[in-house]
């Protein structure tokens, strides 16, 4: 599921609400929470085998020195509103929340402080953050707790569905109101409620069970959890001590309708970084253009030239005898511009399409049907259904579009007195993002520090780090290489792949001293594109991807000038490089 942000329907200005929870902790649910906190922790059974299994199995991660303990609690014991603004407690759903901690410390003194982690979606539940925990605890040496949210409407909190058959079918307008006559409001399940929901179980922690963490608590929000934080932070502006912003949807700028374009400008931009290098420009110009956008054109006119089809297409004769359009190549490419890894098949794979030779063809071949990256991409989307469920399309279509979806959804209002507004947090605030984000891009991230006041060191302890190459969530993308002189051997060097990114350094450096600027000394050391595809993992890309570890086949060395940027970016987008992204998927 992507993170997707939204089109705001008034002018931007801050605002702090006078809204607060303090009346439900005058209630008995109050206290039986207290309780069953105490009492009711178990080990968190739908993650353990999957975490278990990852450490025992991966190599990586099998050297991680600390053994971690989720632990969860029951879904039957603790209690919370359905509505905060219902101060009657008319009806109430069931919470569950889960506590990473090292387990080689049963008394778990770590305390340093505890770490929220609000993961994205919306829709996906809390715990497909559970792998990224256990490298942040380890990097951090176990000295914090990490917290994570297994947020209203999903499977393992109270779930907000209609009947499977009724969602995949297409028919949003039953759906929801199959939800809106189950709950009685489908707003009951927004982000609104869900950011009172963090303020509550922050308060329990920090102030009914001190002895944890003490009162040092760290909200991290990445993706779609940063237009959740940023809704609780116009709620509740100081009850933590600081805050990360990872992949930035707050603001005016970001919103759901506009994705395509996202996408197709990332794309541009990377495309323009194959251009700029003497090596990656080369195996496109002259031939198939003056410039590196003239030779993609070029390549995307070959299919014009063939009814719309693959014209190196290794499909269409037997046992396969099928057609590649150019809109399922155009998914393809999509869908690998937002990936660190894959994302460097691109170009090798539009090079062997206008080439077509005999080793194109049959590496081609493996990519499109055999084994490689299409044949996973598909397996990667019947996995990710499993997860699928109403929150996704309610919380997206009712604030996050950007104008009529024209989907059939019966949407909520939000409360207008926060919508469209930057939250004015009275605590330290650290914004991150990568330059080649194409769900939360870039220029929504300067915007919003823009917003926040962290575009310039004034003192006001709220900063913006910018990660250049580096795709949606640099808490995980951030990779850096274990060399500093990119110039010497670059195809000789291997990469750090024991996922300490930069963005740890950067996060570590933020919490341990929130009043100062940020140590962003390992932005020099990430990862640079390597166009050559020659380090090792780029050759495991290609395997993966070709069924061979020379992605690009017969290459040439002929070193031109690069090329200019293309402006494209900056014109109009009458005509994506790329397919619409919602096609055939929501509507």
């Amino acid at each position: 599921m992507l993170a997707f942000c939204l089109l705001f329907l008034s002018p931007i200005s801050f605002v702090n609400s006078h809204r607060d929870i303090s009346w439900f902790k005058d209630t008995k649910y109050h206290y039986d929470n207290i309780i069953n906190i105490e009492n009711s922790w178990r080990e968190c059974e739908d993650w353990t085998d999957d975490f278990n299994n990852i450490r025992s199995n991966d190599d990586v991660h099998s050297e991680w020195e600390f053994h971690f303990t989720a632990l969860c609690i029951s879904l039957k014991v603790i209690v919370w509103p359905l509505d905060w603004d219902d101060q009657r407690l008319d009806e109430t759903i069931n919470y569950t929340i889960a506590r990473i901690y090292n387990g080689d410390d049963i008394e778990n003194t770590a305390n340093n402080g505890a770490f929220w982690m609000i993961n994205g979606g919306p829709g996906l539940p809390g715990y497909v953050m559970y792998p990224h925990t256990t490298p942040w605890l380890t990097f951090m040496d176990g000295t914090y707790d990490v917290y994570i949210h297994e947020h209203r409407g999903v499977p393992y909190s109270t779930e907000f569905s209609c009947p499977t058959e009724m969602f995949y079918s297409g028919d949003f307008k039953a759906c929801s109101t199959y939800t809106a006559n189950y709950w009685g409001n489908n707003s009951y399940f927004s982000t609104y409620q869900a950011a009172f929901d963090i303020a509550y179980a922050i308060d329990l922690f920090s102030n009914d069970f001190s002895a944890y963490n003490g009162d040092n608590t760290v909200l991290y929000g990445t993706s779609y959890g940063t237009y959740l934080v940023n809704k609780y932070l116009q709620l509740y502006p100081n009850q933590v001590r600081a805050v990360i912003l990872d992949g930035v949807c707050a603001g005016d700028e970001c919103k759901l309708q506009d994705q395509d374009e996202a996408y197709h400008d990332t794309a541009i931009k990377l495309f323009n970084r194959c251009g700029e290098d003497p090596f990656c420009n080369a195996q496109f110009v002259p031939e198939y253009g003056d410039t590196i956008i003239e030779a993609i054109e070029y390549i995307y006119g070959l299919f014009d030239d063939n009814d719309g089809n693959m014209p190196c297409n290794p499909l269409e004769v037997s046992p396969y005898n099928m057609t590649i359009a150019v809109s399922e190549f155009k998914s393809m490419l999509t869908s690998w511009v937002g990936n660190e890894h894959d994302r460097m098949l691109i170009m090798p794979v539009l090079k062997r399409t206008a080439r077509c030779n005999a080793d194109d063809y049959e590496a081609l071949r493996y990519i499109l049907q055999d084994e490689g990256t299409l044949r996973r991409l598909q397996d990667e989307d019947e996995y990710n259904n499993e997860y699928h469920n109403a929150i996704f399309p309610n919380i997206a279509l009712s604030e996050l579009w950007g104008g009529d979806a024209d989907s059939g959804w019966v949407t909520y209002l939000p409360p207008m007195d926060l919508y469209n507004k930057y939250a004015n947090p009275q605590i330290p605030i650290l914004l991150i993002n990568g330059d080649l984000d194409p769900m939360t891009r870039v220029e929504w991230a300067r915007d919003a520090a823009l917003n926040f006041g962290a575009d310039t060191d004034d003192g006001n302890h709220r900063y913006y780090v910018e990660f250049t190459n580096v795709v949606h969530v640099v808490f995980v993308h951030s990779s850096m290489a274990n060399y500093t002189d990119y110039s010497i051997n670059i195809e000789d060097d291997e990469y750090n792949s024991d996922h300490e990114t930069c963005a740890f350094y950067v996060v570590k450096s933020f919490i341990d001293d929130p009043y100062s600027t940020p140590d962003t000394q390992c932005l020099e050391w990430l990862i640079p594109l390597d166009w050559r595809m020659s380090t090792k993992i780029s050759k495991e890309i290609s395997e993966d991807g070709f069924g061979i570890t020379n992605a690009w086949g017969e290459i040439k060395e002929v070193i031109i000038d690069p090329t200019t940027p293309d402006d494209t970016e900056e014109n109009g987008h009458d005509d994506y490089i790329f397919i619409n992204l919602f096609d055939g998927i929501l509507f």
